[in-house]
C-alpha cells in the first residue's frame, strides 16, 4: 500500500488556505486560524467589548430601568450579532438532508466528534443524518445520535450496518 504524503502546514478555517506551520501560533493554532485571521478576530471582539463598555446604562430605579430604550436594545442586538458572528460554531450538513437541531447540538457538545464530522465528506455526513432521521421513535433517534458520536470518535466515516440514504439519487449501472 502506498503511503500518503503528509500535508505541509495547517489549514486555516477562516481564510480556507493551507499555510506553513510558522504562520500559526498560540490560540490561533488551537482554533485552526492563521495569524492574520486570529488578529482580525481579536480586533472585532475587542471593538465589540469597547462598544459595550461605552454604552451608558440608565440609572437604577427609573422607568428606563424596567423598559430599556430602543437605542439600548439596538446596541445590544448589534453587539450580540457581532459576538455571535465571531464565536459561532458552524456545523456543515449533508448533500440531501439538512442537519437536525438535536444532532447539531450533540456534535457541538462533543469536540472530538465535531472534528471528525468536519473531516468526513458531505455524502458521509448525509448518511449519518439520514440514519438519524429515519428513526420512527424518539428513543431510537436519541440512541442513533449517541451512536453517531461514538462512531465518529472511533474514526468510522459511515454509519455501521446502514444500507445508505434512500433519498440520494444514484447514477450508474
Amino acid at each position: 500500500m502506498a503511503r500518503r504524503k503528509k500535508a505541509r502546514g495547517h489549514f486555516c478555517w477562516s481564510c480556507r488556505r493551507v499555510l506553513a506551520n510558522e504562520r500559526f501560533s498560540g490560540a490561533g493554532h488551537r482554533d485552526h486560524l492563521c495569524r492574520e485571521c486570529a488578529q482580525t478576530r481579536r480586533r472585532r471582539v475587542r471593538a465589540a467589548r469597547e462598544a459595550a463598555a461605552c454604552s451608558p446604562d440608565p440609572p437604577v430605579g427609573t422607568a428606563q430601568d424596567r423598559e430599556p430604550s430602543i437605542e439600548l436594545l439596538d446596541r445590544r442586538r448589534r453587539l450580540a450579532l457581532l459576538l455571535s458572528s465571531v464565536t459561532s460554531k458552524r456545523v456543515p450538513g449533508g448533500v440531501v438532508h439538512e442537519l437536525p437541531v438535536d444532532l447539531r447540538e450533540a456534535l457541538i457538545a462533543n469536540s472530538t466528534a465535531l472534528a471528525a464530522w468536519r473531516d468526513i465528506t458531505p455524502l458521509a455526513r448525509n448518511e449519518f443524518i439520514c440514519w438519524v432521521e429515519d428513526a420512527k421513535q424518539e428513543i431510537t433517534r436519541k440512541r442513533r445520535i449517541r451512536k453517531t458520536q461514538e462512531e465518529l470518535e472511533e474514526g468510522q466515516r459511515r454509519p455501521c450496518c446502514w444500507p445508505g440514504c434512500k433519498h440520494r439519487e444514484r447514477t450508474g449501472g
